[in-house]
């Protein structure tokens, strides 16, 4: 049996094609513009669906014989998945951060979820490196290479905006902004995980775990992350899996 996932992201549609356990196809769509009626005519074709993300809801009227699937239990199934060992995930998306606590079965125990304010998430430093005039992935790289680092204080999105502008206008280094930037969001991104395991380790998924660099600069003294093979899938795989669960228990 076949089964198609849908990841329907605040930036992209992810997609995630299962023939039983096996991963047949992934493939990935920008939501920006996006004709959602004609979304199943550029997808493969499956009996069933399994929808979730951001904007699974607006997809309800587009597919036949689907399921809705939470984020949380779509991205606790996918990250088991891919990696079947972990119990801990940060999953930084677009429009959210989420930081989960499974037990052996894959069962979400405990979960927080960051969503009031775009500076806990990807979409942060996407918005930072516009910016800077420079996309994410040069932003990492300048992060990387820089030996100093300046304090990002703002918790807000729209203000911390203002202070990178007025931080390069001084002559701070591109450099120490950018890894300031990043470890603004570590912090974000430590408290979180500190409410499910203080000083643990968490398998890193979404966007921002497939840029090369990204899981150090987000590492802290008091969380470490460790990225996943295609993570940004976590979401759309795990909502294969509850298709086929569901059809399998129905």
């Amino acid at each position: 049996m076949t089964a198609l996932g849908i990841d329907a992201g605040s930036r992209f549609i992810k997609w995630v094609l299962l023939d039983g356990r096996r991963i047949a196809d992934m493939g990935r769509i920008s939501s920006e513009g996006a004709d959602l009626r004609s979304l199943p005519s550029r997808l493969p074709r499956a009996p069933l669906a399994g929808l979730t993300g951001y904007g699974r809801h607006l997809l309800r009227d587009v597919f036949d014989n689907f399921c809705v699937v939470s984020e949380i239990s779509a991205h606790a199934m996918g990250a088991r998945m891919l990696e079947p060992g972990e119990r801990l995930l940060m999953d930084v998306g677009g429009q959210d951060s989420k930081a989960l606590e499974m037990d052996a079965s894959g069962k979400v125990l405990d979960f927080r979820v960051n969503d009031r304010c775009a500076a806990g998430t990807g979409r942060f430093l996407e918005n930072m490196a516009r910016v800077m005039g420079c996309d994410i992935r040069e932003m990492i790289g300048e992060a990387m290479g820089s030996g100093e680092s300046v304090e990002v204080s703002s918790m807000c999105a729209v203000f911390a905006e203002s202070e990178v502008i007025s931080l390069l206008n001084r002559g701070v280094g591109r450099g120490a902004v950018a890894k300031g930037m990043f470890r603004s969001l570590a912090r974000r991104l430590e408290a979180l995980g500190s409410f499910l395991s203080p000083g643990g380790v968490f398998a890193f998924t979404g966007g921002l775990s497939e840029l090369d660099g990204a899981w150090e600069l987000l590492s802290t003294d008091r969380m470490r992350l460790k990225p996943v093979k295609d993570g940004a899938y976590a979401g759309a795989l795990g909502a294969a899996l509850s298709a086929l669960r569901g059809s399998s228990s129905g």
